[in-house]
Formats: C-alpha cells, structure tokens, sequence
C-alpha cells in the first residue's frame, strides 16, 4: 500500500465520521456529488472545507454542553463565587493566634472575649465560631 493510498484511506474515514457526527447517511458522499471519497479525483480544497465544517460543529456543540453543566453550589455562607475564594477557612491556629494577641493586651480582654462565644478556653470554641471570633478580636486589638 502506498502512502497516498494510506492518507486516501484515512481522509475517508474521516469523513465517514464526519458524516456520522453530522447525521448524513455514511455511504452518502459529504463533497462533490457523485465522487466517491476514496478516489483521487475529489479535490482536497473541498475536503478541506467540509472537514472544518465538520469539526466547527462538533467544538460548538461540544461548547454548548459543557456551559450546559450546572454550576457548583457556592460555599455556605458565600454570597458569590469570588467571595467563597478570597476568603480562606479559618483554622483553630489562627483563633489560638488572636487569643495569644488578647492575653499579651490583658488576661481579662482574652477570658471575656471567650466568654462572649460562650467558651472559657480556645478549643472550646466552635469551628462556626472562630470567623466571628477573629474579627471580634480584631476590633478589640484595634487591627
């Protein structure tokens, strides 16, 4: 088999599924009527054309879908997508951080903070608790 048999082979495959994808019958010819798609008389400007044709559909339709897919449910708590990212979690480190910061201002600002949120020691806090307990101790150390 020679090269150019091989390329005329695998350019009506393509086309086959070309026509497939664009729901035409695959005997039918996709390009110059009456010319069958292995033959070298077709001419490759016209398979070209077709070709794109077809692959411009299936990218578009492919495109359609993938916008079709519903959107992730935002964070809870999150008012938008940007906001969910900017914000990251807060852990007990950075809780344990800001009462560190209140104990070095006075003991009584650390235990009455905790005592707000209803915890007499940091990992009595809550995990919903500790955004809120963060910027409430930011007001406090004027941060």
């Amino acid at each position: 088999m020679s090269l150019e048999n091989a390329i005329l082979e695998h350019a009506a495959a393509i086309r086959e599924l070309a026509a497939a994808m664009l729901g035409r019958p695959a005997a039918a010819p996709i390009g110059n009527v009456g010319v069958q798609a292995t033959t070298p008389e077709r001419t490759a400007k016209a398979d070209d054309v077709e070709l794109e044709a077809a692959v411009d559909k299936v990218v578009v339709d492919a495109k359609k879908q993938s916008d079709a897919k519903p959107a992730a449910a935002p964070a809870e708590g999150a008012t938008s997508k940007g906001e969910a990212e900017e914000q990251p979690a807060i852990t007990y480190e950075d809780v344990k951080k800001y009462i560190i910061a209140l104990s070095r201002k006075s003991r009584e600002s650390a235990t009455g903070m905790l005592a707000k949120f209803g915890a007499a020691k940091g990992p009595e806090l809550k995990p919903e608790q500790f955004a809120e307990f963060v910027t409430a101790a930011q007001s406090e150390l004027g941060a």
